[in-house]
């Protein structure tokens, strides 16, 4: 990791230090995705075993107008430090401007979007990877910078490090190489070669099969039934077909397995079966949980099913039921939209290599439309140079931006921005890489103006 990015960590982190012993209180606004959620339980954790005074709040969505009522308005913030996790770098240079006057002490921690290159300004802190020449867009999450705040904080505290690789998956669907070896060496988590499916571990096998987020298995995903009929062809001794677990499974049984879900997929003509047996990642400490994966869904289903309360599991010990059913809940919502698609129960448009998915049917908040869009894309269930998911709540559209190549992120921000400095859009932080919140009136004019953008860009 890149020196001076650490040693300017051990900085702020000697701040945070100071403003507790100074019993200073503080306001957390973060994101509201899992790599803000594990990003917060981390300062979180820090600050309540200090028995400091801290307060929480969510940036689901804001706009330009907004920003300044965060400061100077009838409900403005009045506290001794604030924090943005994962969320603020697309609005920094105007909380710089308003700071000027103000001179509170903000800190915006963030990986994404870097409009101002300054690390301060105007007694604002820009805790942010790409100043110091790391990619926040392929591989340094906010879950990563925490990783190495908190042990700052407290370094002896090693039960939740395995949080900081959240992000990472949610992000970049891989976890940071060099904060992952150090997890192993330290022995926090495990490395196999396995069916890359979430809750291999914990979960009875039928259950890992007919409800993965990551992997799309025709025939068997969203159907306990039909993947309780390919486990019982297993022909596994002394287990009832709906208790076989994976560890069950002998050698030839697991071959057997992986080259039926393969006969499946080449049946459907879906071609990605190259990463179903990969590297997976086991939480050692934590056998509730298992492997990371599961650890993603678990923290993304607390907040599709606002159990924001969830936290207190890692915070301290607290029922870990509140987390398996809201990943029920989430697996259930997610399915009924995924098998809507397939069978072409949703509107999905073609406007000159733009694909317009439009969601009107509630299947919940919306919070995991990243997960989903990803998967499709992955899967090539929908073709096409540059994708625009819009699921209808109330009157807006909660919205996804997303390109079939992973280095467009940085031009789908740069034209969010755009739409968002024009008061076109408003910001949300449930995907940091393409969200938005659109109201349906401003339909119309959004769609018009995107596509000129993505023309522009040479995206379509």
């Amino acid at each position: 990791m890149n020196n001076r990015f650490l040693s300017y960590i051990e900085e702020i982190s000697n701040r945070i230090n100071k403003a507790v012993e100074n019993k200073q209180n503080f306001l957390i606004i973060s994101s509201l995705n899992p790599d803000g959620l594990s990003s917060l339980i981390f300062l979180l954790k820090y600050l309540y075993e200090k028995n400091s005074e801290v307060h929480i709040t969510f940036l689901d969505y804001i706009s330009k107008r907004d920003i300044n009522n965060l400061f100077l308005g009838e409900n403005r913030y009045e506290y001794d430090n604030i924090i943005f996790l994962d969320t603020g770098s697309i609005f920094l240079d105007d909380v710089i401007k308003l700071n000027k006057d103000l001179n509170k002490k903000i800190y915006i921690i963030d990986h994404h979007s870097l409009i101002v290159k300054d690390i301060e300004l105007n007694n604002v802190v820009n805790l942010n990877p790409n100043i110091f020449n790391l990619d926040g867009y392929k591989e340094i999450s906010t879950s990563n910078i925490l990783y190495y705040l908190y042990q700052s904080l407290n370094p002896y505290d090693k039960n939740i490090l395995y949080l900081s690789l959240v992000g990472n998956l949610y992000d970049f669907d891989k976890p940071n190489n060099e904060i992952l070896n150090e997890l192993i060496d330290r022995e926090i988590l495990s490395k196999y070669t396995g069916i890359n499916l979430p809750g291999i571990f914990i979960k009875p096998l039928y259950k890992v099969l007919s409800s993965p987020f990551n992997f799309y298995i025709p025939n068997i995903t969203g159907s306990d039934e039909k993947a309780l009929e390919l486990i019982k062809e297993l022909n596994i001794k002394d287990k009832g077909t709906a208790n076989v677990f994976y560890k069950d499974l002998s050698e030839e049984d697991i071959k057997k397995l992986v080259s039926s879900i393969i006969k499946l997929k080449i049946k459907y003509n879906l071609q990605r079966t190259d990463d179903l047996v990969s590297e997976i990642y086991k939480i050692n400490r934590n056998e509730e949980i298992g492997d990371l994966l599961e650890l993603l869904y678990d923290i993304e289903g607390l907040i599709e099913n606002n159990k924001r309360e969830g936290i207190l599991y890692f915070i301290k010990k607290y029922n870990i039921d509140i987390l398996k059913e809201s990943e029920n809940n989430l697996r259930l919502q997610f399915s009924k939209l995924l098998y809507d698609i397939i069978n072409n129960n949703i509107q999905i448009k073609d406007e000159n290599g733009l694909k317009i998915i439009t969601i009107e049917k509630n299947y919940g908040n919306g919070y995991f439309l990243s997960l989903l869009l990803n998967l499709l894309i992955k899967e090539n269930i929908i073709n096409g140079k540059v994708f625009l998911l819009l699921y209808k709540v109330n009157n807006f559209y909660r919205g996804i931006i997303r390109t079939n190549r992973d280095e467009n992120k940085k031009l789908i921000n740069n034209i969010l921005k755009k739409l968002f400095d024009n008061n076109l859009i408003y910001y949300s932080s449930f995907d940091n890489f393409g969200g938005f919140l659109l109201d349906i009136n401003n339909y119309d004019e959004f769609v018009k103006k995107l596509k000129i953008n993505l023309k522009q860009e040479n995206l379509i």
